[in-house]
């Protein structure tokens, strides 16, 4: 008999040093994990059915029987929690209540989302399907974006293009490259060649939204930013950035206005 036992392990980035793990019971095959906004707690997940929610060195303060957890994301509140299941859904959970209710339903597997800063949009990659954009709040599939191919790898995909406005995805693909749209537009603006295997997770940088990461079966993370004829307008965004950091920090810019650029 093989028994697979997968965990959740808790580190500190700074030293290294494990601060715990998240093992309720040897039946637990933990696959999802979410941190809260507030970062106080997380909660993990798996597809045997175990739901738990736990403070930062493990322990588990809160659980819910019989939900097989495919993806989670806590929503801004940090109460209600997300959570994607076998039954193609996904539904909202609340540990402080004990209640849960439907957002939105798939007709096939739902391998992995995320959820923009408005918390409004969530972005799903589907089994057989590939992209789709929902809106959470109206509970409305809003696009289904084309191009991606997406079989039953587990894939993630992300919102970009800031922080403020998020006006852009970007998402791995089993055909080695990664895709970029505009939320608005179902064709891909960009598609990026260099991976020599399945694409399974892409992430903007979110102090330079001009830089995106990806990472594949290949073994590599590629590192992705504007073609050289556009690097010298990228150089001035940097430095405007810097700037504006520098008059947060100091509360005041050079011509006396109090925190105001």
């Amino acid at each position: 008999m093989l028994i697979v036992f997968l965990q959740v392990c808790i580190y500190n980035v700074e030293t290294g040093a494990s601060e715990g793990k998240i093992a309720h019971s040897t039946e637990d095959s933990l696959t999802a994990v979410s941190w809260s906004p507030c970062g106080n707690k997380l909660t993990c997940g798996g597809n045997r059915g175990n739901f738990y929610q736990c403070d930062t060195k493990g322990t588990v303060n809160d659980s819910w029987e019989g939900v097989r957890v495919q993806a989670l994301a806590y929503r801004r509140d940090g109460k209600s929690i997300l959570a994607a299941d076998t039954h193609h859904r996904i539904r909202s959970y609340c540990f402080d209540d004990l209640t849960d209710c439907s957002v939105l339903q798939e007709d096939q597997g739902i391998m992995s989302f995320s959820i923009d800063e408005s918390d409004r949009y969530a972005l799903l990659n589907i089994a057989n399907q590939g992209l789709h954009l929902w809106d959470i709040k109206d509970h409305t599939l809003v696009r289904k974006f084309k191009g991606v191919t997406q079989g039953f790898y587990t894939i993630h995909s992300c919102f970009g293009g800031g922080r403020e406005e998020q006006n852009f995805v970007a998402s791995g693909s089993e055909d080695t490259k990664v895709y970029v749209y505009h939320v608005k537009r179902e064709e891909p603006i960009a598609v990026l060649s260099g991976h020599g295997r399945t694409v399974n997770c892409v992430s903007w940088n979110p102090v330079y939204p001009r830089v995106l990461a990806s990472a594949s079966d290949d073994g590599t993370v590629r590192l992705w930013g504007p073609a050289e004829r556009f690097r010298k307008q990228d150089r001035q965004y940097s430095s405007q950035l810097a700037s504006a950091a520098k008059i947060r920090r100091n509360g005041s810019v050079e011509n006396g206005a109090n925190g105001v650029a």
